[in-house]
């Protein structure tokens, strides 16, 4: 299992992205790595990548699963390999902000399916018996609720009991991120996500604008 760096183009940039730097992990230290790095978003996409046919052994993306598709197989395929290679190379195009595109051209479907795959990771890790893990993609797995829940609320009423779902499920795991090893302050946001969705929500937006904001200014350097 190997990974190409790629370039990414946002107008007339074109940039390298994620990593300047050759590193090889096993495949359970990359699944760390891919719910706990800043660049997560960049391992768990499919495209920019090589894969040996083994570690697809008995794995399929699921079927009709729009958004979230990459994130249900990345961390089986992580798993599934001895070895991950990331080089520095960029030897992958890709363009950034295409309005058409699943990622950028918002869909109700696309909270139906992402929650999907979260929770699926969840579960794995849980079975596996692999509690850091387990901790964190479920940590990962609330924030999903919170802004499917909160984006499906503006859709209408034909989403009024999927909503319902999303949040009697984060409710329910409340109890688990209250007991589970995680920081004081991701307690914190899923607590206040599930007290006020909306005012969560707005602080998770902000956040990832200042995210994005730093990482290109670091990749533009």
């Amino acid at each position: 299992y190997a990974f190409k760096n790629y370039h990414k183009i946002k107008s007339e940039l074109m940039y390298n992205s994620f990593t300047n730097k050759i590193f090889v992990l096993s495949g359970k230290e990359m699944c760390h790595k891919l719910l706990y790095d800043k660049n997560a978003n960049d391992y768990d996409c499919a495209h920019s990548k090589l894969y040996r046919r083994e570690v697809f052994q008995g794995l399929r993306f699921p079927k009709g699963r729009l958004m979230g598709e990459d994130t249900a197989m990345a961390y089986l395929l992580f798993w599934n390999a001895e070895t991950v290679v990331v080089i520095d190379e960029a030897l992958y195009l890709y363009q950034s902000k295409r309005k058409d595109s699943i990622t950028h051209a918002y869909k109700p479907q696309n909270d139906l399916d992402r929650p999907l795959s979260t929770r699926e990771r969840m579960l794995f890790f849980k079975k596996e018996e692999k509690s850091e893990l387990f901790y964190q993609s479920m940590y990962l797995h609330c924030n999903a609720l919170m802004v499917a829940g909160y984006r499906l609320s503006k859709c209408g009423a034909d989403y009024r009991d999927v909503v319902r779902s999303y949040r009697k499920e984060l409710k329910g795991l409340l109890k688990d991120i209250v007991r589970a090893d995680l920081t004081l302050k991701k307690k914190i946001l899923v607590f206040l996500g599930s007290l006020s969705p909306s005012l969560w929500y707005r602080l998770w937006e902000k956040k990832n604008q200042f995210r994005k904001k730093k990482v290109w200014k670091e990749r533009e350097k």
